[in-house]
């Protein structure tokens, strides 16, 4: 027969264990809260479901996933309109993510028009579909390799079409 003693002190080291455990659960989905309300004046990753970012094509000034690197040509700032549309500013820089087109994105120096606005709509716990005002079509690609041209004629309902923003870069989605 066991000590009622040795019976508490099992039942506290239980006690802490699941404490801890829960603790780990909660701490790392915080961590891994997706941001469907983007900051003024902060910097974002918008990280394709591919694990790769938005960034602009050196080449041609259109819209591209790429594999992180960390430059500001790869951090994004949401600007706000006020109406539940963002324009998606390139840190550092007076370029904002448009429409260009039916289907193709670039980077255009001024956001006033409804092609360089988009909301943000949550499709699950990690991600989100980022839509453009101008059609109403979502961003995405068509492959998900780093390199791939960003559209914005998605339906949405794709993996390729899914983002997640943090203000750090994660590879744990």
């Amino acid at each position: 027969m066991l000590n009622p003693n040795t019976l508490l002190t099992m039942n506290t080291k239980y006690i802490s264990l699941i404490a801890c455990i829960i603790s780990l659960i909660f701490c790392c989905k915080s961590s891994m809260s997706q941001v469907v309300s983007p900051l003024a004046n902060t910097n974002y990753y918008i990280i394709h479901s591919s694990g790769s970012v938005i960034g602009e094509n050196a080449s041609d000034g259109h819209g591209a996933i790429q594999a992180v690197t960390g430059n500001n040509n790869q951090m994004m700032q949401f600007i706000a309109d006020g109406t539940g549309y963002y324009s998606i500013k390139m840190v550092g820089q007076t370029k904002y993510l448009s429409l260009s087109g039916s289907w193709n994105t670039s980077f255009v120096t001024s956001a006033s028009t409804d092609e360089a606005k988009f909301a943000i709509e949550k499709v699950s716990s990690v991600f989100v579909i980022i839509k453009c005002k101008a059609n109403g079509k979502c961003l995405g690609t068509d492959n998900v390799t780093a390199g791939s041209s960003l559209f914005a004629d998605k339906t949405g309902t794709d993996s390729k079409h899914y983002w997640f923003i943090s203000t750090q870069y994660t590879t744990c989605l």
